[in-house]
């Protein structure tokens, strides 16, 4: 009995679609319907009606043609605002009525043909509606195939309407606006204008030619492929807009947002988009002015991964010292230019910055020493100094610190998971993208140094790093987890409240144990599977007890000479190694962990490890953070 209504509905849909299409005949006759003249007379003399009659026909027949011709006459007919609200009226109108016919008229029919991978997308698109709504609407507008295509999907109807609402706005303002102006001025004299329109058409074409024979020709045979795309923007704006409206819509199995994260985020958000915008530009800028920068290759780059808390940040501000060889990133090179046009701008700047006496210089250092005062006993910030240079991966929103600010995000948290659980086709575009970035450093301080990176956040990404720089030698730093848990959780603290999240749940020391436990078991398997040659472990303690021959049996696995001068520097930096005590205090009982549960939990994943290089006897005073 109940597939009697069903059946009745999927008959009932498409005839009411029928029937309102034969009553637009009826009433107003096919001549006038098929002549724009005749029509745009109904439309136009008769008020409120004519109003009305237009929003018919639009509802009706924009099933059938596509809405973005409705919009545009509705601009050549009326003033801007007026032909905005039709538009917007009609536009949802029809999105809404296309909906529902292809719901009740071809969803069950679908359901039962489609294959298991496409309803598993549906459920993917039930889950995300409103966003994937709102980026269907921002690519496509009103199309008609993709408003049956969401109707026979398991979208909410709901997330459908509020998407279509927010996402077509952008399109009906550039669309009323292109009736309401260009075409306007286009209609007024057709000819000439018409005519001079065609002739850019065909001068961009032309100059879009030149540009890329010239920009071929510059980069030259040896160029290493692309590094930034159309595909990888488009993926970055979209997980953009996703972010935001999952930080005050957060899922269902996160916790709504304070008051407090809410105005954080209000300021926070716009910021981050504007500066990740500006650095897309300058990227851009420098395919067109120093597209050169692709022949670079980055040869046997040197890659310091591992445990966080183990040392990282010291071994690498010490290796940094070999300036003769190694080439690291600096902070300012990181967060304020990425780019070869924005680090050109910026050395100008501060040129002239010095002849005045440094004033801007000092404003920015105040800024940061201010900001970050909370992080000093934890990972101290300057300017000049060597840093982890995953920043660069801010504008493909590829940076794991991003955690901090949006934790409800599982596209985001899959970053720590990079090898295993993010999509092989964004691994590569975001691994081409890096590479780019490191193209570009070197091609600013010299393609004669060798690249000196450090990253905890590049462990779950090792494989891939091992994949797009076969060369590369890689340096783990290695710590008990005994010691690592309680450090790293006690760490992120700063930065998560940073953002007006909470760290008194039991939610976020697990966060950080279950992430920690991956990269102890990652480690170990990528450490067994890579060339012997390639990869060296560093524990801790070395880095406390001997640090000059810590350096130097690196130095002597992967061929490097050292110069006299790093040498004075390494016997100078041993003895304030032995000497030095952490500032960050923290405790294992705070998070609810004990010593034994640790132990057992990382037992088999750290024997693999230590099996890679014997430890040196522990250390009890063990204090060497970063």
């Amino acid at each position: 009995m109940k597939r009697k209504p069903q059946r009745l509905k999927t008959i009932l849909a498409p005839l009411a679609l029928l029937i309102m299409m034969a009553l637009l005949v009826l009433i107003f006759g096919i001549d006038s319907l098929t002549h724009p003249e005749t029509l745009s007379g109904h439309v136009t003399r008769n008020g409120a009606s004519g109003v009305a009659l237009f929003l018919l026909i639009f509802i009706v027949i924009g099933n059938i043609i596509p809405p973005v011709v409705f919009v545009v006459v509705a601009g050549l007919f009326w003033p801007f605002h007026l032909a905005l609200l039709i538009s917007f009226i009609g536009g949802i109108g029809t999105a809404v009525l296309s909906f529902v016919v292809s719901r009740h008229a071809a969803r069950d029919f679908f359901n039962r043909h489609i294959p298991r991978k496409i309803k598993e997308y549906s459920i993917g698109i039930r889950r995300h509606g409103f966003e994937t709504t709102i980026m269907l609407r921002l690519l496509f507008f009103l199309f008609p195939p993709v408003n049956w295509l969401l109707g026979i999907s398991q979208i909410k109807t709901r997330d459908y309407i509020l998407g279509t609402a927010l996402g077509c706005l952008p399109g009906m303002v550039l669309y009323t606006y292109i009736g309401n102006g260009w075409l306007t001025w286009l209609l007024e004299e057709p000819l000439p204008r018409g005519t001079l329109i065609g002739t850019l058409i065909i001068t961009c074409a032309f100059a879009n030619f030149a540009i890329q024979r010239w920009l071929k020709n510059q980069r030259g045979d040896t160029e290493n492929g692309p590094t930034l795309s159309l595909a990888l923007f488009v993926e970055s704006v979209q997980l953009f807009i996703t972010l935001c409206l999952t930080t005050f819509f957060p899922p269902r199995n996160h916790p709504r947002p304070s008051l407090k994260r809410c105005l954080i985020m209000l300021f926070f958000l716009p910021v981050f988009a504007l500066t990740q915008l500006c650095h897309w530009f300058a990227l851009i800028i420098d395919e067109l002015i120093f597209p050169r920068y692709r022949r670079i290759h980055v040869l046997s780059p040197v890659f310091i991964v591992g445990i966080p808390r183990s040392g990282t940040t010291h071994l690498h501000r010490v290796l940094a010292q070999d300036t003769g060889r190694f080439a690291p990133l600096q902070l300012w090179h990181v967060l304020l230019a990425p780019a070869i046009c924005e680090r050109k701008l910026l050395q100008a700047a501060a040129h002239i910055d010095r002849r005045l006496g440094r004033p801007l210089e000092r404003l920015v250092t105040c800024i940061i020493s201010k900001s970050t005062s909370g992080m000093d006993a934890i990972h101290k910030l300057s300017l000049r100094q060597p840093e982890e240079d995953f920043v660069v991966l801010m504008p493909v929103l590829a940076c794991f610190i991003l955690t901090a600010a949006f934790p409800q995000s599982d596209t985001i948290s899959e970053l720590a998971r990079f090898d295993t659980q993010v999509s092989e086709k964004r691994r590569r575009r975001i691994m081409a993208f890096y590479r780019g970035m490191l193209q570009r450093h070197l091609y600013c301080v010299g393609n004669d140094r060798t690249i000196l990176s450090k990253n905890v956040s590049f462990t779950p990404m090792l494989e891939s790093l091992l994949d797009t720089f076969p060369d590369a030698h890689i340096i783990v730093c290695l710590r008990p987890p005994q010691q690592v848990v309680p450090s790293q959780i006690s760490a992120m603290e700063n930065a998560w409240l940073a953002f007006g999240n909470r760290i008194d749940t039991p939610d976020f020391p697990a966060r950080w144990l279950k992430l920690l436990d991956y990269y102890y078991q990652h480690l170990a398997e990528v450490i067994n599977q890579a060339r012997a040659e390639q990869t060296q472990c560093v524990f801790m303690t070395e880095l406390k007890v001997d640090l000059e021959a810590t350096v130097k049996r690196l130095y002597a696995a992967f061929g490097f000479t050292m110069n006299r001068d790093f040498m004075l520097y390494l016997s100078q930096e041993k003895e304030a190694s032995k000497t030095y005590r952490s500032q960050h205090s923290y405790s294992m009982n705070e998070y609810g962990l004990s010593t034994r549960d640790i132990s057992q939990r990382f037992a088999k994943s750290w024997q693999r490890l230590q099996q890679c290089h014997p430890a040196p006897a522990p250390d009890t005073n063990e204090q060497v953070e970063n």
